[in-house]
């Protein structure tokens, strides 16, 4: 699920105006890609209708090529005219729009052809408009809206290319053996974005973020591990939830293993100078409207080490930290404890919106037999794909619960 949404363009008075840089009675921009709209409405009719099909295709071609070229120069005679930067980016921003709508008709039409040769001319028509629109995107790219919606026809395009990447990605992390640690979870979320059908990716910003966020992984020689990956994040500004959150754990777990408040300071101390010191890539971020992961990550280092400093802990975390138990201890292996947790979650007993969460509520809340820290990644792995030998061992318990139960 990615944050941000695709804005759009709206058309009014003052942005259609500048699509005329030519008098009312002579060809201009607007009136160009009018046309090559109307042109492709109106294939696509005759296509669907059968009339006229197989005569209709070379001239089709033949004016698309025209209209092809004048949109080219009807666009720089148009831009190079504008003085005012925010005129060139409106300009730009309007007939980006129009060309999306454009290629998204094309992309219609081609999705009904059966016939061949019908096909084979459209795809040349929508190569034209493509052409238009990267030449725009390559040589204005200053002027260019990242944040508006990609066209369907590109869209599959970048979206199978992700897709390629995010199951590299999988089994490179499966190769390293960190879908088992706890970082792992923040790097299925990534993949889930990209490979997932729920994918809302749907912006040329969003799509160049995750390909960044792809070569940073990809491009070593096949070796990452956690440590690799939480300076990818931090340079790549990757502000998701689930990685602050999972920043505010790894410190706190590190902390809490340390006796003396002089250690603990020391501790945050040489972290915020390594959050500090992390490079960041300028006009990066996976929420660009949030805080940036040195911003959040920081802030919350310097409050822990404001609040250690003060050497006193309110009444109520003081009578929590003096009692003798701060977990729920079970005789469970951690197994056992995933699959109940998820029989509650099947059975809509627990009924949280996310897992991902709601598994580190429970592993920082029991302790099971083996262990009392309970490793995420262990706890989640074993939630998705239990084994039959625990299943058939909760399947047991469950029997003697009906038991007991009779004699409560």
């Amino acid at each position: 699920m990615i944050p941000d949404k695709a804005t759009e363009t709206k058309f009014t008075a003052d942005n259609l105006r500048l699509l005329y840089p030519a008098p009312a009675n002579e060809e201009s921009l607007y009136s160009v890609l009018t046309k090559w709209s109307v042109v492709t409405s109106e294939y696509g009719k005759a296509i669907s209708s059968k009339k006229d099909a197989k005569e209709g295709h070379q001239e089709m071609i033949e004016l698309s090529a025209i209209l092809k070229q004048k949109s080219k120069e009807f666009f720089i005679q148009s831009i190079v005219g504008k003085i005012a930067v925010q005129d060139k980016r409106e300009l730009t921003s309007i007939t980006q729009s129009i060309i999306t709508r454009l290629l998204d008709q094309v992309f219609v039409v081609e999705q009904k052809q059966t016939e061949e040769t019908c096909l084979e001319s459209i795809k040349l028509v929508s190569e034209h408009v493509k052409e238009v629109f990267e030449f725009i995107r390559e040589y204005f790219s200053s002027y260019f809206d990242y944040t508006q919606r990609v066209p369907g026809y590109l869209l599959v395009q970048f979206k199978e290319s992700l897709k390629t990447s995010a199951e590299s990605l999988k089994q490179l992390v499966v190769n390293n053996g960190i879908e088992m640690e706890e970082i792992g979870v923040v790097v299925a979320e990534i993949i889930e974005h990209t490979i997932g059908e729920k994918s809302a990716i749907n912006t040329y910003r969003q799509i160049n973020y995750y390909k960044d966020l792809f070569h940073q992984f990809l491009s070593g020689d096949g070796t990452i591990n956690s440590s690799f990956i939480r300076h990818a994040f931090y340079k790549l500004n990757y502000n998701s939830e689930t990685f602050i959150i999972n920043e505010y754990e790894r410190l706190n777990k590190a902390c809490s293993q340390l006796y003396s408040i002089k250690e603990k300071i020391a501790f945050l101390s040489y972290e915020l100078k390594k959050v500090n010191q992390f490079f960041c890539t300028p006009r990066n971020s996976y929420q660009p409207f949030l805080p940036s992961v040195k911003e959040q990550v920081g802030n919350w280092i310097v409050e822990e080490i404001r609040f250690l400093e003060k050497g006193t802990l309110p009444v109520e975390y003081t009578n929590t930290l003096s009692e003798p138990d701060s977990k729920i201890h079970t005789s469970l292996s951690v197994a056992k404890l995933a699959v109940i947790i998820r029989l509650l979650v099947v059975d809509k007993i627990i009924i949280n919106r996310t897992v991902a969460p709601m598994l580190r509520i429970v592993g920082r809340t029991f302790s099971t037999l083996q262990k009392d820290d309970i490793s995420i990644g262990s706890l989640e792995t074993k939630y998705h794909a239990p084994d039959k030998t625990t299943i058939n061992a909760v399947r047991d318990m469950l029997f003697k619960w009906i038991n007991i139960l009779g004699k409560l």
